[in-house]
Parts: C-alpha cells; structure tokens; sequence
C-alpha cells in the first residue's frame, strides 16, 4: 500500500513538473475545449454576428500587447535575488521568456486578422483567446518572480 502511495505521488510530481516546464503550451491546452464547443454548439455566434466586436478585440489584444511588453521590462529590471538565480538555473526565465513572446504573437495575429477583415473573424477570437490565456501564465510568473525578490530584499 505504501509503495502505491510514493508511486502515485511520484507520478503526480512528474505531471506537476512537466506542465511547468512547457506552461507556454500547456496552459493553450485549455483553449482546445472553448474552440470545439464553439465549432459544435457555436458558443460564440453573437460575437461573430457583431460587426464592431472585432475591432474591439483587436484595441484590447493592442492594449494586452503592451502589459506583456510592459511584464518583460519589469522581468528584466529586477535585480540578481537568489530567485532569480534558481530561476536561470533551472531554466524558467527560458519559460517565462516563451510565454511572453507566444502571447505578443497570439494578440499581434488578433489585429492582423482585423486588419485583414471580418472573413477571419474565428482566427482573431481564438488568438485573442489563446494571448488571454499566456497573459495568465505570464501573470502567475510574474507574481511568483516579483513575491519572491522582495523576500530576498535586505531591510
């Protein structure tokens, strides 16, 4: 009974440690069920059928573009802590990094897609939802990262 319990939590740090280590693809792991509940039951017909909600999305993705940039400066600003250190020695900053640059990509293919008109009304939604969902990554990083420092902070 007891080696069934270390092996079950032994497979349970395994997951933990894996999502973590690609969270910039694992958390759009979320988006697949939105976007087939949206293919099937069309979930989102009253935004397609809006014609001003594109371009709305799209001023939103331009403002989200600008917290990513704005959550990057403030990564590269803090200084050396022993969090930051573990963080590069453990490859996170990698992680953190990625999951900023899929987020600006996500929202910059949102006001591409605006740009390029309302026959990609699906690709503008699902990138906005998928840059929606890395800001949150990158939020959780970002807390943790910041949380942390200021532990480190001599007083």
């Amino acid at each position: 009974m007891n080696s069934l319990w270390w092996f079950i939590k032994d497979k349970i740090r395994t997951l933990h440690t894996f999502i973590f280590q690609y969270l910039y693809v694992s958390v759009l792991i979320l988006a697949v069920p939105l976007i087939a509940c949206d293919l099937k039951y069309g979930i989102f017909n009253a935004f397609y059928k809006d014609i001003g909600s594109q371009a709305a999305l799209a001023a939103i993705a331009g403002t989200f573009i600008g917290f990513l940039l704005t959550i990057a400066t403030v990564f590269l600003a803090l200084p050396n802590s022993n969090y930051m250190k573990r963080l590069i020695e453990t490859k996170h900053h990698i992680i953190f990094i990625r999951i900023i640059i899929i987020g600006i990509i996500s929202y910059f293919l949102t006001v591409l897609s605006w740009i390029i008109g309302t026959s990609w009304m699906r690709v503008s939604l699902y990138s906005f939802i998928l840059g929606s969902l890395e800001v949150i990554a990158s939020i959780y990083y970002l807390y943790h990262l910041v949380v942390h420092n200021f532990v480190d902070f001599p007083r």
